[in-house]
């Protein structure tokens, strides 16, 4: 259910059969997805998952901005972060995967892969992306920033950024990405991270 200050916007009541061929460990998921359309605003969503008539998930209250595509204005989906060791990936095309980790929780040694789509743009050309990894501590502050640039061919651009967390202490960690075109518009986006052992 999505609602706004008016009430629901949009609602979903579907059956999903999500089958495993293999018997699926307590640290390992089951990759569902359903999706409707909305328009720009804010909103506010709760998730309900049942499985059969006894149980079930009720997820707590999320919030959820949601830009309308303008022409010539940059605009940005949400930062997806996940490793190939999570083993939950969603192919959106031949070449095309994202891996992706629910639990927000990375080990040390696992390479963190971000990735942001970004559209707006007016034509070819290239975006500049930032990655910075601030320490969410009393002693905090940036751990480190990565930059590259991002070639533009067509309607949206995947900004994607591999990092090495091996420096990084156990402990909680937000991650900015920035992401700026030849005229000086920019987008934002963070996402906050777990690294264990």
């Amino acid at each position: 259910v999505l609602t706004d200050t008016t009430g629901a916007v949009a609602t979903l009541d579907t059956t999903e059969q999500v089958m495993s061929m293999k018997w699926v460990a307590r640290d390992r998921w089951v990759q569902g997805r359903v999706e409707t359309v909305v328009p720009a605003g804010r909103y506010a969503w709760r998730l309900l998952i049942q499985q059969g008539e006894d149980a079930g998930t009720l997820f707590p209250l999320g919030q959820l901005d949601v830009e309308g595509a303008v022409p010539g204005r940059l605009g940005a989906g949400d930062a997806i972060l996940g490793t190939r060791q999570s083993r939950l990936a969603w192919e959106r095309s031949a070449g095309d995967t994202l891996h992706f980790t629910p639990t927000g929780r990375y080990r040390r040694l696992e390479p963190l892969e971000v990735q942001l789509d970004v559209g707006g743009m007016t034509g070819r050309g290239t975006l500049r992306s930032q990655a910075t990894v601030i320490a969410q501590r009393e002693d905090g502050g940036v751990a480190f920033t990565r930059m590259q640039d991002v070639p533009v061919t067509g309607a949206v651009a995947r900004v994607r950024h591999t990092l090495d967390l091996r420096k990084l202490q156990p402990g909680t960690y937000t991650l900015e990405l920035t992401v700026t075109d030849g005229l000086g518009q920019l987008v934002r986006r963070w996402a906050d991270f777990e690294v264990i052992p």
